[in-house]
């Protein structure tokens, strides 16, 4: 009431002085978490009238300067008599939102828009811990989250370890959340550092040191060694793994033991970052210490291990790398020979004739110890077409001779197949060279001299011919295009180089292509509001070439129907929404009623969202429930309803699931509601990009109902007298169903006859009969009776009273416990 009589004395004022004039020109101010923010208010001709600001949840946070909040991060700035601003200090996220500043008793209002900008913040507890251990050959995949307004953009780097004292960072080229890396080598270990910004500094990152852990593996050293008896011999055994590897050293089976002191074996151990080395030493050896010595290593994902050959001094043995060399003209040709047993001599021989490297200065020979084997080397400078000969390496001692024979041969390499092809037919190019030319990286294909991109429809295979040791590769082309004319090159890492022209000789009339290798893919899955997405048709035709883009929009008589969109390009941009989600259709033809289509199926994922009609439903105890919820989103991978009684808990109900076009209905229906079935209810859907749930509360329905009290009217009554008593009633409340009403059943109390104890009197002569005004009189045992029925019905009447209380209270007990 006096809120009401304030509003007309404004209002009186107002219009005696003028109504306030109020700057109600809607204003969107973007802060920083963290500062300070003022929303202004401007109002002209103030007068007797207040300015109040409102929340953006409805609360009241000032009146004129007067401030309500309990906030103190709010004032009311009032600098000028016009200005009421409304100042935030600490700006926090959940400040955001409309405020309003409204003239008390006016019809306008100011709404203020405050939208809250915050710098990058890590989310350690969603992101891969500081360090990650992978198997060597496993998918590493590492996660930063981070929040922030606007989202941030996370970079990913890897330090690099350099000869600079410091370090740098390596850009992945890789952003988001997720940094993925298939079959992982152990080279790739070492400090990930994730970025996150959005243009407010200061920017967040995180480290995330990544453990590379594979199997042993065993690189012998001097692995063949030739002593005299008596001498001592060193081997070593070089062993990685990560965690670093048990190494031991083995004799016949048994292993020498390295904490026992002995003077025959002496054992030292070096250990390196990732590799272990460990040194075998036998001193004084006599003929029971030549034989297989073996060096094993082994951790938790395996084992692997090499056996070292010490033998007796005998006549020289000669190994080679290679009995066959091949080398390329004006290079420089490099044959090796290892000689074990302390030779005398090594000498060689080109088609028997002794080589001096007096006689010319192309020829080099050197010879040289590493521990005990002897290496002699033979260097021929730039090789001409006379060196491709047969050399001999030859030693002898007093036990005798060995020589090996290493043939040098000119590399070569060739292509064939045909040179004219057909649209439509299937083509093979052949590529072969020898083994030593191809290099480690063996053939390599180029069109047009730019790298040959592999596709289902252009593939490749290699051969190895053991017999003439030359590498074959194969180049198969299936159903020739106009597009694969062209000069194609094979080529080794060495640079041998062979090219061939492939032309098409013959197009069909009605030639229309479409390459679906360089066209985008069937499927396409995006976020929405990831960026736009660009949809390519890659196509040929002969003569000419006309494009058009179509989208699906139904079916009518069995036929699918599409509508016109775009027409001439080859690629389709569209932004990444969920309206434009969809199967688009590319048409090409060649202008001559010849014409090829890609169908290219776009799905835009964005969260969950879940709604419900109704937040509070009423029904009665014993009827059927069913409550519904729309689920909108994609994917919709969860949908469930959660009872009051938990997420694990289980109660009468079923689901039933309806899909629509945009959404989804899950239907929760309980057959037959119980006491314990009241309370909240909450439908969950979620995906991969979040979760949403929404709640229903059950509560019990309440209704009005009569509780009537009758009497029976004696059998025996005097037929000139007639006893009427008007029933009573009573109103209780009483659960009812929505669906089906049940009526108000009455108590009925009956009484036994009662008997008239006056005589009875003649009725006066008149048309209507006559009626005492009197009370009739009754016999005490009648009047006992009465009384007593009276007792039985209050007494049912409260006990009914009392088990509907009971129940009532029951029931909003189990309700809100």
């Amino acid at each position: 009431m006096l809120t009401l009589i304030i509003s007309v004395l404004i209002g009186i004022l107002n219009s005696v002085f003028g109504a306030p004039i109020l700057n109600d020109d809607a204003l969107t101010i973007t802060s920083i978490k963290g500062k300070q923010v003022v929303l202004p208010c401007v109002v002209k001709n103030l007068g007797f009238s207040s300015i109040i600001w409102f929340s953006p949840n409805g609360g009241a946070i000032a009146k004129d300067t007067n401030l309500y909040s309990q906030d103190d991060r709010f004032s009311v700035q009032h600098p000028y008599k016009t200005e009421y601003n409304l100042a935030i200090e600490n700006i926090r996220e959940s400040d955001a939102g409309v405020y309003i500043c409204m003239v008390l008793g006016g019809q306008s209002e100011k709404h203020v828009t405050l939208e809250i900008q915050s710098p990058p913040t890590l989310d350690t507890q969603r992101s891969t811990p500081n360090l990650k251990i992978v198997m060597e050959g496993d998918t590493l995949s590492l996660k930063c989250a981070a929040t922030g307004k606007p989202e941030p953009v996370i970079s990913w780097y890897r330090t690099v370890e350099t000869d600079l004292p410091e370090q740098t960072k390596e850009d992945l080229g890789t952003t988001g959340p997720i940094l993925s890396i298939k079959d992982i080598a152990r080279e790739a270990a070492g400090s990930y550092e994730c970025v996150a910004s959005n243009n407010l500094p200061p920017n967040v990152s995180r480290e995330i040191i990544v453990v590379v852990h594979y199997k042993p593996q065993v690189y012998p050293q001097n692995d063949q060694v030739t002593k005299k008896p008596g001498k001592n011999v060193i081997f070593e055994c070089v062993a990685e793994g990560y965690p670093l590897p048990q190494v031991v050293w083995k004799r016949n089976g048994n292993v020498i033991s390295r904490t026992e002191a002995s003077y025959k074996f002496r054992q030292d151990v070096y250990e390196e970052k990732d590799s272990i080395i460990l040194s075998l030493r036998i001193n004084d050896l006599n003929d029971n210490d030549f034989g297989i010595y073996t060096c094993e290593a082994e951790n938790k994902y395996g084992s692997a291990s090499h056996d070292y050959t010490l033998e007796k001094t005998g006549a020289p043995k000669i190994a080679v790398a290679s009995s066959l060399v091949r080398k390329i003209k004006s290079e420089n040709g490099d044959l090796e020979c290892r000689v074990r047993g302390f030779p005398r001599s090594v000498v060689w021989f080109k088609n028997g004739q002794k080589l001096s490297p007096t006689a010319s200065r192309r020829y080099a020979i050197e010879t040289y110890k590493e521990d005990d084997i002897t290496v002699s080397s033979l260097t021929i400078v730039s090789l001409e077409a006379s060196d491709f000969a047969v050399y001999v390496c030859q030693a002898d001692n007093e036990f005798g001779s060995d020589e090996m024979e290493i043939r040098l041969e000119q590399s070569a390499i060739e292509i064939s197949g045909p040179e004219e092809g057909k649209v439509g037919k299937d083509i093979t190019l052949v590529c072969n060279a020898t083994t030593d030319s191809i290099g480690k990286d063996g053939i390599e294909w180029l069109k047009n001299g730019q790298r040959l991109i592999k596709s289902s429809r252009i593939t490749t295979s290699r051969d190895i011919n053991t017999d003439d040791h030359r590498i074959y590769s194969k180049l198969f082309i299936n159903k020739m295009k106009l597009g694969d004319k062209g000069t194609y090159t094979c080529r080794t890492s060495n640079l041998l180089v062979k090219s061939h022209s492939l032309s098409i000789t013959q197009v069909p009339d009605d030639f229309v292509n479409i390459d679906k290798a360089l066209s985008s893919p069937k499927d396409i899955i995006r976020k929405e509001n990831s960026g736009p997405i660009k949809l390519m048709c890659k196509v040929e035709a002969f003569p000419r070439i006309m494009i058009f883009w179509y989208k699906y929009i139904g079916e009518s008589d069995g036929r699918k129907q599409y509508t016109e969109i775009a027409s001439g390009d080859e690629m389709l941009t569209l932004e990444s929404h969920r309206s434009v989600a969809g199967t688009y259709q590319c048409r090409a033809t060649n202008g001559k009623q010849s014409e090829e289509t890609l169908d290219i199926d776009v799905d835009i994922q964005y969260p969950v969202k879940v709604s419900v009609t109704s937040h509070r439903i009423k029904k009665e105890i014993g009827t059927p429930l069913i409550a519904e919820c729309n689920i909108t989103g994609n994917p919709i991978i969860l949908n469930y309803w959660v009872s009051p009684k938990g997420p694990n808990s289980t109660f009468d109900h079923t689901l039933d699931i309806a899909y629509h076009e945009n959404y989804m209905t899950v239907a929760m229906k309980i057959m037959k509601l119980k006491i314990e079935d009241f309370g909240q209810y909450t439908c969950v859907g979620g995906n991969h990009l979040g979760k949403d749930s929404v709640s229903v509360t059950i509560l019990p329905l309440f209704v009005t109902t009569t509780v009537a009290t009758t009497t029976t009217t004696p059998t025996t009554m005097p037929t000139t007298e007639k006893i009427t008593k008007k029933p009573t009633t009573t109103t209780i409340k009483t659960l009812i169903s929505t669906k089906k009403p049940i009526t108000p059943v009455p108590f009925i109390v009956t009484t036994k006859p009662i008997e008239k104890t006056t005589k009875k009197r003649k009725p006066k002569r008149t048309s209507t009969p006559y009626i005492p005004t009197a009370e009739p009189e009754y016999r005490e045992s009648d009047k006992e009776q009465v009384k007593q029925d009276n007792r039985n019905k209050s007494s049912v009447m409260a006990t009914n009273y009392i088990l509907l209380t009971v129940t009532v209270v029951f029931a909003f007990q189990k309700l809100y416990s």
